[in-house]
Order: structure tokens, then sequence, then C-alpha cells
């Protein structure tokens, strides 16, 4: 579990990195560059937790 929980936040990081980097360059709207990793986190979260919930 403390794997994934690293890996987890590698590709968190990773991912916000590059929306920043596609934000500033214009290539999508900054908007959703500002928005994108923690809505994808969140969903993350959301699915380990109703797969690992017992009822």
């Amino acid at each position: 579990m403390a794997g994934a929980g690293v890996a987890l936040g590698f590709l968190f990081y990773f991912l916000n990195a590059l929306c920043n980097a596609l934000g500033k360059s214009e290539v999508i709207p900054p908007v959703l560059a500002a928005w994108t990793p923690p809505v994808l986190a969140l969903l993350c979260g959301f699915t380990l937790l109703c797969y690992t919930e017992d009822g």
C-alpha cells in the first residue's frame, strides 16, 4: 500500500506538471489545466474507496 501511495503521488505530480505546461502554452484552456489533476485524483480516490468498501 505504501508503494502504491508513492506511485500515485508521483503520477499526480507528473500530471500536474503536464497540465501546467499545457495550460501555459495554451494548448488547453487554463481553467481545464487547473481543474484536471484534482478532479482526476478525486475520482481515482473515490473509485478505490468503492472497490475496497466491504458493504
